[in-house]
């Protein structure tokens, strides 16, 4: 099988180049930039140069291509049409979506019958756009698709989410150095979390099943702990005790700025997920327990020099 993973040194689209490799697919790497942060991990991969917007480019790269299947891990509406007009000359299409397009959940957990597609706030627009889009063109006929939602990705080459819902540096320094930590009404909604790896063998087996078209698959660690447990968790990864202050999610905002209420407002949100139907139709369990990935991401991130 051949695999063409777009994105395929970021973060996220590394590591599942990384799995249809080790799957044993002929896996293809393709990025705007030559020199992205993780191009070293993936060097030993063939490699093409150049944007997924560029309807000439994504022409001759499908059309000489000759792949079975094409994952883009930063999916946008405009490449999607690009893809979807180009259907003929590859057999099936996989994106990288977010649960984060069910929020506000209804009903706990939450799973792919849930209705989605309704987030207001800043953060998942995007994520909703894009899975509208390939739909959109599953159901015109132009594309075989799928979309593996993840929740809150952790694992090496990332900062750990903080306990106000960004990724920012100050929080395995403020945990290390015992700084009290905000949280938002006691910490008490629930966050699930899904090792990098985990998901980008997810994107392998879906690869490898063409009955996945036209589904959508949540990607997530098995258990959802509180916000207050996750951060618990990070100390405790790191030797570290860790103390709280409760606020208000104005007193929050005031306090931090502005900047931080996308990511406040979904950390406000219960993240709480289902993920039978990956296990099934996919043959995907989260090898990471929430314990082990976050300590695995934490002490990478101490280890830094980020204090």
């Amino acid at each position: 099988m051949k695999v063409l993973v777009i994105g395929g040194t970021g973060w996220v689209g590394h590591n599942i180049a990384l799995a249809c490799s080790r799957a044993g697919f002929d896996t293809t790497v393709m990025s705007r930039n030559p020199d992205a942060r993780f191009s070293r991990e993936v060097a030993f991969l063939p490699r093409i140069t150049g944007s997924k917007t560029d309807r000439e480019f994504m022409y001759d790269v499908l059309k000489s291509g000759n792949y079975d299947c094409v994952i883009d891990s930063v999916p946008s509406p405009e490449a999607i049409a690009i893809l979807a007009e180009f259907n003929s000359s590859y057999d099936r299409y996989i994106q990288c979506g977010s649960v984060g397009v069910y929020t506000p959940l209804q009903y706990i957990p939450a799973d792919e019958e849930h209705i989605w597609g309704h987030a207001e706030y800043d953060g998942f627009q995007g994520k909703v756009a894009a899975d509208l889009a390939m739909f959109a063109a599953v159901e015109a006929g132009n594309l075989r698709g799928t979309v593996l939602r993840p929740s809150c990705i952790a694992g090496p080459g990332k900062l750990p989410l903080d306990n106000i819902g960004g990724r920012r540096e100050d929080f395995i320094s403020d945990i290390m150095t015992g700084k009290t930590l905000d949280l938002l009404d006691g910490g008490n909604a629930l966050l699930q979390i899904v090792h990098v790896r985990d998901l980008g063998r997810a994107f392998a087996l879906a690869a490898g099943n063409p009955a996945t078209a036209g589904q959508a698959y949540n990607i997530c660690g098995r258990n959802a702990v509180t916000v207050r447990k996750y951060c618990e968790l990070n100390a405790a990864a790191l030797d570290k005790e860790v103390t709280f202050e409760n606020h208000s999610f104005d007193e929050l905002i005031a306090k931090h700025g502005e900047d931080i209420r996308g990511g406040l407002t979904f950390l406000a949100e219960h993240m709480c997920f289902e993920i039978g139907k990956a296990e099934y139709e996919l043959g995907w369990e989260p090898e990471y327990s929430v314990p082990a990935a976050v300590a695995e991401t934490a002490r990478e991130a101490a280890g830094k020099g980020r204090l």
